[in-house]
């Protein structure tokens, strides 16, 4: 209606700085998946966790709190490699169609601290 194109996202977002840990949590058996790769700066990024995972690899980066998220072109099809399990639990990579937004993240600044809520 206004053309807006995103969102804000209220509590913290989960993302992975890794495409395939990211392509790996797409459900594929529900609607058309999509990916949404983040265009970041040296201000409106979010924080890497990596140093104090339990799962290291997924290369996790939380976003905070009140982030906007915007399209900032169209969606663009692509094939890619996905691991599918067997009956004897053997995966075999297949290709399968992803939609990929390009975003671009804008963290709030001006929000307040955990301890300026508390008090």
């Amino acid at each position: 209606e206004r053309g807006n194109r995103g969102g804000i996202e209220f509590g913290f977002c989960s993302t992975s700085a890794s495409r395939a840990q990211a392509i790996g949590y797409i459900n594929f058996d529900k609607g058309m998946p999509q990916l949404y790769e983040m265009e970041v700066g040296q201000i409106d990024r979010g924080a890497s966790v990596k140093w104090i995972s339990f799962f290291p690899a997924e290369e996790e980066v939380l976003l905070p709190p009140l982030c906007s998220i915007e399209a900032v072109g169209n969606a663009k099809y692509e094939e890619v490699e996905v691991l599918s399990h067997g009956t004897e639990g053997a995966s075999a990579p297949t290709k399968r169609t992803v939609m990929v937004w390009p975003m671009r993240l804008n963290v709030n600044l001006k929000g307040k601290t955990v301890e300026e809520h508390q008090a």
